[in-house]
């Protein structure tokens, strides 16, 4: 049976993006690795930039998928200039479609759409190859770390010690590394939004402190 889909617009609204998080955690269900953005990446985009930036910047990045019943099943977000897929795995078939409308509209005067694919995730890889989407590289290692071993403790440098910001407390000096990391100009407005995702928690931005 063909299920029916349909495409709308993002509004920005809490429940929109609620269920944003909640098709990520199902898909995480269907596979250890990776299969769409991982929870901290969506969390990051909303609430780093909720106090920098006006509601289009966020309307203007999302564009979503609903199936018959208003059940959302795939998105397109846009980081910088980077278009990801996220997509419920029942829905992959739709992945021709969501390209179609990002080449469609989100290409730009450069005609370029830019997007990524797991290593792991060759049906996307081939369908991507089959449009005509050049492989540009390795950009990203992702690691999974296994709670249930036993990992030797770290050896750091005379002097040198782990902390959390919890215990520090120095958000002048961890917004500092982040801006001297990235070449950026992040301020206390962007930790402020940042810090205040669901997800986040002093006690587990750790920190190393010389």
């Amino acid at each position: 049976m063909t299920r029916q889909v349909y495409d709308c617009d993002y509004t920005h609204s809490q429940a929109e993006f609620e269920e944003m998080l909640e098709l990520l955690v199902n898909s995480y269900a269907t596979s250890t690795k990776p299969f769409n953005w991982r929870l901290a990446m969506l969390e990051n985009w909303n609430h780093a930039s909720r106090f920098l930036e006006p509601l289009e910047y966020f309307t203007s990045r999302v564009h979503l998928w609903r199936n018959d019943t208003g059940e959302l099943v795939s998105f397109l977000i846009r980081d910088y200039d980077t278009t990801h897929l996220q997509v419920h795995p029942a829905y992959r078939f739709l992945e021709a479609s969501m390209l179609d409308w990002a080449e469609q509209h989100w290409a730009g005067d450069k005609a370029r759409i830019q997007t990524l694919a797991y290593d792991h995730d060759t049906e996307r890889q081939t369908r991507l190859a089959r449009r005509g989407y050049q492989d540009l590289g390795v950009v990203e290692d992702v690691r999974i770390y296994d709670l249930d071993k036993t990992y030797p403790e770290p050896v750091l440098p005379l002097e040198f010690y782990i902390t959390t910001l919890q215990e520090n407390g120095d958000q002048a000096g961890r917004i500092a590394l982040e801006n001297a990391i990235w070449q950026a100009h992040l301020d206390e407005a962007w930790f402020r939004g940042k810090s205040s995702a669901p997800h986040y928690s002093f006690d587990w931005d750790l920190v190393i402190v010389s």
